[in-house]
């Protein structure tokens, strides 16, 4: 039985939402993981493509990490999280934790897979909420990436709802994918921009 098969014979068919598989051409681009492949993904999830992912963590570790933020040890968030590759990669290269969020089931599903399969599930939390309501917390993150729906405009408001619920701590950074004009909530500031075809990637300082 192929990898694929078993995530559709475990996951597929008997859900009600109807969770079909694809293969996913997909790996751990850098750190203690570097290599290890995704097994697959739920289709209808858009993952960030392997090149995009090396650039963005490059940026990170290049231009930003120093006295005032770095990777190792962090507590990171992965929100939109889809195939939870940025939290994943995150985690290869030094993150301590990561807190996934993800309203669907499938995503959810294959995150949960992946982090049993890495080996990383006590490093990793799994949250079943709506972005743009997230629950309240009291362990603020240094980082976090965020990648709304395709063509959405829900980045600025997820990223302020965040702020509101404790998820960033002062001066966090937050790496946004997104495609629509993004104009940032009260006091976060873009610190960088670059542009991967038709996603553009933004290094937003959180307040404080």
């Amino acid at each position: 039985m192929t990898l694929v098969s078993a995530f559709r014979r475990r996951y597929g068919r008997e859900t009600q939402e109807g969770i079909f598989w694809k293969e996913a051409h997909m790996r751990i681009i850098g750190g203690a993981l570097r290599g290890r492949r995704f097994m697959s993904v739920p289709e209808g999830v858009r993952p960030t493509a392997d090149r995009t992912r090396q650039a963005i963590f490059n940026i990170m570790v290049h231009r930003f990490q120093g006295e005032d933020w770095t990777l190792d040890k962090a507590r990171v968030l992965d929100v939109f999280a889809g195939t939870g590759a940025m939290g994943f990669e995150a985690l290869s290269r030094g993150a301590a934790h990561v807190s996934f969020i993800d309203s669907s089931t499938a995503a959810r599903a294959g995150i949960t897979a992946h982090a049993r399969a890495f080996n990383l599930t006590r490093q990793s939390t799994i949250l079943a909420h709506d972005a743009l309501r997230p629950p309240r917390t009291t362990l603020a993150c240094t980082l976090a990436f965020l990648d709304p729906p395709y063509d959405s405009d829900d980045a600025a408001p997820a990223l302020a709802a965040l702020q509101v619920t404790g998820w960033l701590t002062p001066g966090a950074l937050c790496v946004i994918e997104h495609r629509t004009l993004f104009v940032p909530p009260p006091g976060f500031r873009v610190a960088d921009a670059r542009v991967y075809g038709k996603t553009t990637v933004l290094f937003v300082w959180a307040p404080g």
